[in-house]
């Protein structure tokens, strides 16, 4: 059976493959607009659902953690906008793009660590169908126009 916390986890891999295609273009002197885009569709996504249906039955017995992972998100999300901002660009510059990405990098790496060998695992544990039904369920739908993380820097 595939639970909420195997699920995520796997969608940590698709999103790292996307972002891992647009640096590989970007070092090549290409900017892959698609795979960049995409990349930050499905990254906002995950985390509206982990924002809306996993943390908050997590926060109850687990706030610390759950408040960690918010600001990392939030973290991510400014570089997010970022990478965005350089999309928007008439000539994007791939140099900037590619240091902006690296920051990036490095933040999701450690967050997505840490979601798939600590969080999800806890929450499947303590949660299970009640958690996974949601969880796919929510996976299987479009975030909300305008959704922004709780944590997220205001857009200027």
């Amino acid at each position: 059976m595939t639970t909420a916390g195997k699920r995520m986890a796997h969608d940590h891999h698709f999103i790292d493959d996307k972002f891992n295609a647009f640096a590989v273009a970007a070092r090549g002197g290409r900017l892959s607009r698609f795979q960049l885009e995409d990349a930050i569709r499905r990254l906002r996504h995950h985390f509206w659902v982990e924002e809306e249906f996993v943390f908050p039955p997590l926060a109850h017995s687990s706030p610390g953690p759950v408040v960690a992972m918010l600001r990392e998100h939030g973290v991510i999300w400014d570089h997010v906008d970022e990478l965005e901002a350089i999309l928007e660009m008439d000539e994007p510059d791939l140099d900037m793009a590619l240091a902006v990405f690296a920051a990036l990098r490095q933040e999701l790496d450690t967050h997505n660590e840490t979601e798939d060998s600590v969080l999800y695992p806890v929450a499947d544990d303590m949660l299970g169908d009640d958690l996974s039904k949601p969880v796919l369920n929510a996976l299987a739908t479009e975030m909300p126009e305008g959704w922004r993380c709780q944590m997220a820097q205001a857009k200027v």
